[in-house]
C-alpha cells in the first residue's frame, strides 16, 4: 500500500497557515473553497506530516463532501451535516426548507435589487469569511433559495469586476503605445528606406544626352617577343625534351610511422542512476508517496594507450637536367595621336618569336573646361574626328557613353 499523507491549506481571511486537510474550516469561521484560489499544498519544513492510518477508509482516503446550505465540510460516509442536519443528497434544497423556518416569519422580504444594493461586492474581498457572506445574504430575507441568491449576486459581482478590467486595460491602452505596433517616425524611416533602395539607383543612373567637342585622339600598339634559352632545372621525373645532367637520391617526402604506446589519462562520462522520493497531489486533500529513476552524466578519470607516431623520410630519384625554353625577351611598342596606327617591326632575331599583339584607342574631350577620356573600339575611334563634336549620354555619377550602347 502506497504511503499517504495529509496535505494542509492556509486561510486568506486570518492568516492561519498549515491547516491540516481534513479541517475544511478555520477556527475564524472561514471555509475553505469559498474563495477559487484556495489549494492544498505540502507542509513546509517545521510543519507536521501526517499519515493516512487507513487508505482502505473511504473517511480517510476520499474527499469530504461540502453541505451547500452551511458551507460546512462532512466525512464521505456522513448523510447528514454534522453542523445543521440538512440531508446530503438535498443539499441543494432551499435555505428555509433545510432549517424549517417560515417564510411568513421573516419580517419582510426583498427584490433581487434590493439584494445586490450594499452586497456587490462580497465576493470581491478575499477577506470576507463564509458566515460574513451567509448573513450578508440571509439577514433580511428574500424570496430565492440562499443557493440562487448567492449565485446572482456572485455574478453581479463578477460584472463589476469585468466592467472595472475592461476600464482599466482601456486607460493603460491609452497612455502607452500597443506592443509590436510601429510609431510614424519609424514608418516614416522605412518608407524612406525602401525608396532609396528602389529609386535612388535609377536616379543617379538616369542618362542626360549632350554633345562634347573631342580634343584629341590617342593610339597605343605592342608586340610581345620571345627568345629560345636554355636552363637547368630539377624535378622528380625527366621531361622527354630535357638533357640530364645528373641524379641523386634525395627527400621526396614524410610519412608517419608508428613508434610506441603512451599511457595517457582522460576523462570519461558514464550514466549515473538516482532514486528520487516525491509525493504527488491527489486532488482529494491528501498526498501520494512515489520513487522516479533518473540519470545524470558524471566524469570519472581513466587511463588508455595513446599511439605515438614518428616522421620518416621517403626517399627518391631527383633528376638535375637542361631544357630549352621560351621566355619573355623584348616588347616593339608603337604610339601616336596621328589617324594612321601601325605595327612596329618586330625584327626577330635568331630563336626569337612572337608571343601576342596587344593595342588600345582613346580620345579626350572637353566638357565645361574639363578633359575626359574614353577607350573606344578601333572602328568607332576612325569614325570620331579632332576638333568636331560628338554625341555622349552621361549619368549623375559622371559616368560617359555613347547613346547607342
Amino acid at each position: 500500500m502506497p504511503k499517504l499523507i495529509r496535505m494542509v491549506w492556509d486561510c486568506p481571511a486570518c492568516g492561519r497557515t498549515g491547516i491540516i486537510s481534513t479541517s475544511r474550516q478555520c477556527t475564524c469561521g472561514y471555509v475553505f473553497g469559498t474563495d477559487p484560489k484556495d489549494k492544498f499544498r505540502m507542509p513546509a519544513d517545521g510543519e507536521e506530516i501526517i499519515e493516512v492510518a487507513d487508505a482502505d477508509n473511504p473517511d480517510e482516503l476520499i474527499e469530504n463532501w461540502r453541505c451547500e446550505f452551511c458551507g460546512s465540510y462532512n466525512k464521505y460516509s456522513d448523510l447528514r451535516c454534522t453542523t445543521c442536519g440538512h440531508p446530503r443528497d438535498e443539499s441543494a434544497s432551499s435555505y428555509f426548507t433545510a432549517t424549517g423556518t417560515d417564510k411568513s416569519s421573516r419580517s419582510e422580504e426583498l427584490s433581487s435589487s434590493d439584494i445586490y444594493e450594499g452586497s456587490e461586492n462580497i465576493y470581491e474581498d478575499a477577506s470576507k469569511t463564509g458566515k460574513e457572506i451567509d448573513d450578508a445574504v440571509h439577514k433580511r430575507g428574500e424570496k430565492k433559495s440562499y443557493k440562487e441568491t448567492a449565485a446572482e449576486i456572485r455574478e453581479h459581482a463578477e460584472k463589476v469586476e469585468e466592467k472595472k478590467r475592461r476600464e482599466n486595460a482601456a486607460a493603460a491602452q491609452a497612455q502607452q503605445p500597443a506592443k509590436g505596433g510601429f510609431s510614424p517616425a519609424l514608418l516614416i524611416i522605412l518608407a524612406a528606406v525602401l525608396l532609396a533602395v528602389f529609386f535612388l539607383p535609377r536616379f543617379l543612373n538616369a542618362t542626360k544626352e549632350g554633345s562634347y567637342k573631342v580634343t584629341g585622339k590617342t593610339w597605343e600598339r605592342a608586340i610581345s617577343i620571345e627568345k629560345e634559352q636554355t636552363l637547368t632545372e630539377s624535378g622528380w621525373s625527366l621531361p622527354p625534351s630535357a638533357r640530364l645532367i645528373r641524379t641523386a637520391r634525395e627527400i621526396a617526402s614524410y610519412r608517419q610511422v608508428l613508434d610506441h604506446y603512451e599511457t595517457v589519462t582522460v576523462t570519461k562520462y558514464r550514466s549515473v542512476p538516482h532514486t528520487e522520493t516525491y509525493y504527488e497531489d491527489l486532488g482529494n486533500g491528501n498526498a501520494e508517496q512515489r520513487t522516479r529513476t533518473y540519470y545524470t552524466s558524471e566524469p570519472y578519470e581513466d587511463t588508455e594507450q595513446r599511439p605515438v607516431y614518428r616522421s620518416e623520410p621517403v626517399y627518391g630519384i631527383k633528376y638535375y637536367y637542361y631544357i630549352n625554353r621560351y621566355v619573355y625577351e623584348r616588347s616593339v611598342e608603337t604610339s601616336g595621336t596621328d589617324d594612321e596606327p601601325y605595327w612596329g617591326d618586330p625584327g626577330l632575331k635568331d630563336k626569337e618569336r612572337e608571343n601576342g599583339r596587344s593595342e588600345s584607342y582613346s580620345f579626350t574631350f572637353d566638357d565645361s573646361g574639363e578633359t575626359h577620356q574614353m577607350k573606344v573600339s578601333l572602328d568607332r575611334w576612325k569614325e570620331i574626328t579632332t576638333g568636331k563634336d560628338i554625341q555622349l549620354t552621361k549619368t549623375r555619377l559622371g559616368r560617359y557613353d555613347f547613346p547607342d550602347s
